[in-house]
Formats: C-alpha cells, sequence, structure tokens
C-alpha cells in the first residue's frame, strides 16, 4: 500500500494549458520543446520609415532592436510565470488526488 501509485486528477481545460500546447517562449526555438516563435505570437522588428535620412535610420534600427530584445525578454519572463502556476496548479491536485486516497 506504501508503493501505491495514485494517477492525480487532471484541472478541468488542461488541454488549453500553456504547457500541454506547447506554446510557451522561454529558449531560441532550435533549443526549446516550445513550438512557439517570436513572429508566432507577434513580436516582430519594424522597418525604419523611407523618409529618415541614414544618421536617424541607424539610430531608429539600433532602437528597434532594443526593443525587439526587450519585448522578447518581457515575453519569456511571462511565460515562466504562466508556466510555474501551471506547475503549482497540477502539484495542488497531486496533492489533493494523494490526500483523498489517504484519508
Amino acid at each position: 500500500m506504501l508503493h501505491e501509485f495514485v494517477l492525480p486528477k487532471v484541472p478541468k481545460d488542461f488541454s488549453d494549458t500553456t504547457m500541454a500546447k506547447k506554446s510557451y517562449l522561454i529558449a531560441p526555438p532550435s533549443s526549446s520543446y516550445s513550438i512557439t516563435t517570436p513572429a508566432s505570437i507577434g513580436i516582430k522588428r519594424l522597418t525604419s520609415p523611407l523618409d529618415l535620412d541614414t544618421h536617424l535610420a541607424d539610430v531608429f534600427t539600433k532602437q528597434e532592436d532594443e526593443r525587439y530584445k526587450m519585448k522578447l525578454r518581457h515575453q519569456v519572463e511571462r511565460d515562466k510565470l504562466i508556466l510555474s502556476h501551471e506547475q503549482e496548479v497540477l502539484r495542488l491536485y497531486g496533492n489533493a488526488t494523494r490526500s483523498s486516497v489517504n484519508q
């Protein structure tokens, strides 16, 4: 009885979670288990307007690179928080199932 395997209950709508869909962005797509790319979630680089002179176009490009990196970091942190929340919910469901079996 001590080594009995207990299958935890799955939360409602688990198939819609980020963890199940693998729709998170926490690493470059080549080294991640995720199927999400920055472009697929709307994080894109803008091109400089054509009417800018070369110096302003260079400044715009540098700023756009920084904005792009910031958007990526923000999305990664958001996805990490979502994944940790989903993991905690699964842990609680597992604990509840184990405690109900042990009663």
